[in-house]
């Protein structure tokens, strides 16, 4: 049994660690083998805003108004500080401009059983 201070410990040194969100263009299927996005788009990294309780952490990216304009993007990503992926997530393809700001937000629950 994984007890109740371990899974808020972990939770903890997740969130520490989770601190980037980055978008691209590719076009692959996701899949648990990839080692990140499919074509990232560096003008789209940016820092996550994370919050805990108790076994959740929800992480939140919001590309605003000046950001990856002229983009179709279709892929999101959270990335640890190491540069490492945590989870890709690929989504309908959404032209980028000026007039749209985007926000993902992505939930983990680690649980104890």
């Amino acid at each position: 049994v994984i007890l109740q201070e371990g899974i808020v410990k972990v939770v903890d040194l997740i969130n520490t660690a989770l601190t980037i969100g980055q978008c691209g263009t590719g076009t692959s299927v996701t899949t648990q083998e990839d080692t990140g996005l499919d074509v990232a788009q560096g003008a789209t990294q940016k820092t996550l805003s994370n919050n805990t309780s108790d076994n959740l952490l929800t992480t939140s990216f919001i590309l605003n108004t000046t950001d990856g304009n002229g983009l179709s993007l279709t892929e999101f990503e959270n990335q640890f500080n190491t540069g490492e992926s945590l989870s890709r997530i690929r989504h309908t393809p959404i032209s980028k401009d000026n007039t749209k700001e985007l926000t993902y937000i992505i939930s983990y629950s680690i649980e104890g059983t």
